[in-house]
């Protein structure tokens, strides 16, 4: 099978990504994230429900930053005051 056949067929990858290609995205307000063991609960909770992209609010969490936790990475984007914020935790199946 030629390269572009290959591409033809399959443009974006999807069949070798996984079996079920479906990608499960969620909302969740949280309620603050910055109590100890608070984001690993959250992920624990995403892993039961088989989520790759869930939009957190009320983060709660000072600045901006990226972090991992186990297989999800934590987009935040917060007040310097521990009031509002909002972020992404999207899956690192790849």
């Amino acid at each position: 099978m030629t390269t572009y056949a290959k591409l033809k067929d399959d443009p974006i990858g999807i069949t070798k990504r996984k079996k079920n290609p479906k990608i499960r995205i969620g909302t969740w307000n949280v309620r603050g994230t910055y109590s100890e063991g608070k984001l690993k609960q959250i992920v624990q909770e995403l892993q039961r429900y088989n989520i790759d992209v869930v939009a957190i609010q009320e983060t709660k969490q000072k600045g901006k930053f990226i972090t991992e936790i186990d297989n999800y990475k934590l987009f935040n984007s917060g007040m310097d005051n521990r009031e509002l914020g909002t972020g992404f935790m999207v899956n690192n199946y790849h």
